[in-house]
């Protein structure tokens, strides 16, 4: 189970954007740049390309595939390229798609699952910014915004230290996302052809 949740909470990492930020001034007009980019958001697709970077390897993993999303809580993350491995989540029901077997789980009883959905759709939705087991600081530089959200509970800790979600001000939309990992990893993921608020494929989110 730590193996899934490792893998469910790298697939949301984005970095290799390093830009210097400094303290917001005003951290409530960032936090509310941040929601009204939420609140925009009924549906994102786009592919994607993932560049991985582990402590123990000379070279980072390369990985294509496709994301949808349909607020508030439809998400499929599909890996086409070198390996197929897809992540629904349609409500409460997460299922799973690697090496051809599917597997289920819900995250109203199961926690690590919990948390992955919390994360992801979270960061997309804006409620993470409501939830008191992370804590929030504000930072800008002249063309962004930044959203530093760290978990204060000690079990999470140890999978996540840190979540950075970063928007465009002049754009008003998300430019990326920087999560590191308990051990330290970066993920970079650049969404290659964003659409936002278009019609979406029919059964996307139920179909494995």
């Amino acid at each position: 189970m730590h193996k899934i949740f490792t893998i469910l909470i790298s697939l949301f990492a984005i970095a290799g954007f390093a830009q210097e930020m400094k303290p917001a001034k005003d951290p409530e007009a960032v936090k509310a740049a941040f929601v009204a980019v939420n609140q925009s958001i009924q549906t994102f697709a786009s592919p994607f390309k993932q560049s991985k970077e582990l402590s123990f390897m000379n070279k980072p993993l390369i990985s294509t595939g496709e994301f949808y999303y349909q607020k508030r809580d439809r998400l499929r993350w599909e890996y086409l390229k070198p390996i197929q491995y897809v992540m629904l989540i349609n409500g409460e029901q997460v299922r799973i798609k690697e090496d051809g077997k599917v597997k289920s789980y819900s995250s109203a009883v199961n926690e690590i699952f919990k948390t992955v959905k919390e994360v992801i759709l979270g960061c997309i939705s804006g409620d993470i910014l409501k939830n008191p087991d992370y804590e929030a600081s504000y930072f800008e530089n002249e063309n962004t915004y930044q959203v530093k959200l760290k978990p204060i509970k000690k079990d999470l800790q140890g999978f996540m230290k840190e979540v950075n979600i970063f928007i465009d001000i002049k754009g008003k939309r998300f430019s990326h996302l920087i999560l590191m990992d308990g051990s330290g990893d970066l993920t970079t993921i650049e969404f290659t052809k964003p659409k936002v608020n278009q019609e979406l494929p029919k059964g996307i989110f139920d179909a494995l």
